[in-house]
C-alpha cells in the first residue's frame, strides 16, 4: 500500500546554519567589491609603459637603460618631430619649421599647462637638417618625471604628443611625423588605454555566451560571471597597491592579460565546482551537503592551479 505523501520536510539545523553562512559569504563579497572597486578603477594610473617595463630585469636592454640613467641628472625622455619634403625643403619650409620650433614650448596641452612645462629646462629646440636637404629633425627632451602620472585621468605624455602632432601638422608645405621613444610610448598608451574597456566587455560577453550554452539556464550563468568580476576587482586592487609601492611593475599589456586571465580562470573553476555539485546532488538530498562534498573534491586542484607561478 502506498504511503501518503508527508509533504515537504522542514529544514534541519545544519541546513539553516549553512544557509546563514552562504548569506554571510554573499554579503562579505558585496562589501569587499564595494571597498576595492574604487581602488581597482585606478589601476591604469600606476602603469609604467617605458621600454624597460616591457622587458625582464635580466634583459640586456633593461641593463643598458639602467646604466644610462646614472650618467644624467635630468631624466630626459626624447621625442622626435620629423619634417620631410621629397622634392627638398625650400627656404619657406625651413622658415616655417624654425617658427614651429620657436613657438612649440607655448603650445597648450591641458589644465593650463603648455609643452614647456614637460620639457627639460634649458635645452633649446633646434631643427637639424639632413644631408640630402629633404628633412629636418627636432628633438624634444621630455622630463620623465613631469610626464609621469595623470592629468584629468589621462597620461601627460599622450597629451603632449597629441598637442605636438596637431601643431606639427599645421606647418605648411611639409609632411610631419612625431616619433621616437616618446611618440611610440604615446601610441602604446593610446592603444592599450582604449583596449582595456573593450577587452573587458568582449571577455565578459564571450564568457557569458559560453556559460549560457553550458548551463542552459537564463540565470545560473550570472553567478560565475559576478564572481569573476568581483575577483577581478580584488586582484586589480592588490596589483594597484603592489605597483604603487614598486613591488612589481605594471604595464598596459600585463593589465590586459590580468583581465582575460582572471575571467578565464574564474570561469573554469566555476564550471568545475558546479559540475561536481550537480554530481553530488545524486548522492545527497541536501543542497548544502552536496555543495560541501563538491567543494571538498575541487578545493585542492583549484588551489594548486591558482598557486601555480607562470614562468
Amino acid at each position: 500500500m502506498t504511503q501518503p505523501d508527508a509533504g515537504p520536510q522542514p529544514p534541519d539545523r545544519t541546513a539553516r546554519r549553512w544557509l546563514w553562512v552562504a548569506i554571510g559569504v554573499v554579503i562579505a563579497w558585496f562589501l569587499i567589491a564595494g571597498a576595492v572597486g574604487p581602488v581597482s578603477g585606478q589601476l591604469s594610473t600606476v602603469q609604467k609603459n617605458d621600454n624597460a617595463a616591457f622587458l625582464p630585469a635580466s634583459a640586456e636592454s633593461t641593463k643598458v637603460i639602467n646604466e644610462q640613467a646614472g650618467f644624467s641628472n635630468a631624466k630626459s625622455f626624447p621625442e622626435f618631430v620629423l619634417f620631410t619634403n621629397e622634392s627638398g625643403l625650400t627656404a619657406q619650409n625651413r622658415a616655417a619649421i624654425a617658427s614651429f620650433a620657436e613657438a612649440l614650448p607655448a603650445v597648450p596641452v591641458a589644465a593650463g599647462k603648455t609643452v614647456a612645462d614637460f620639457l627639460v629646462p634649458g635645452v633649446p629646440l633646434v631643427p637639424v637638417p639632413s644631408k640630402d636637404g629633404k628633412a629636418e629633425l627636432i628633438s624634444l627632451p621630455l622630463d620623465s618625471q613631469k610626464v609621469a602620472g595623470t592629468i584629468d585621468g589621462k597620461s601627460p605624455i599622450l597629451l603632449v604628443t597629441q598637442a605636438v602632432r596637431t601643431s606639427a601638422a599645421a606647418v605648411p608645405g611639409v609632411t610631419s611625423y612625431v616619433t621616437g621613444p616618446g611618440g611610440i610610448l604615446a601610441d602604446l598608451i593610446e592603444v592599450f588605454g582604449a583596449i582595456d574597456t573593450t577587452l573587458l566587455g568582449v571577455t565578459a560577453l564571450v564568457v557569458a555566451l559560453i556559460l549560457i550554452l553550458v548551463y542552459r539556464s537564463p540565470f545560473l550563468w550570472l553567478i560565475p560571471l559576478l564572481c569573476a568580476g568581483t575577483a577581478l576587482s580584488l586582484a586589480s586592487a592588490f596589483v594597484y597597491v603592489l605597483a604603487k609601492n614598486d613591488v612589481l611593475t605594471l604595464n598596459g599589456q600585463s593589465q590586459g592579460i590580468l583581465t582575460v586571465l582572471v575571467f578565464g580562470a574564474g570561469t573554469d573553476y566555476a564550471l568545475l565546482l558546479v559540475s561536481r555539485y550537480r554530481e553530488e546532488l545524486h548522492h545527497h538530498r541536501s543542497h548544502f551537503a552536496a555543495m560541501a562534498a563538491a567543494w571538498r573534491g575541487v578545493v585542492e586542484p583549484i588551489v594548486a592551479s591558482g598557486a601555480t607561478r607562470p614562468r
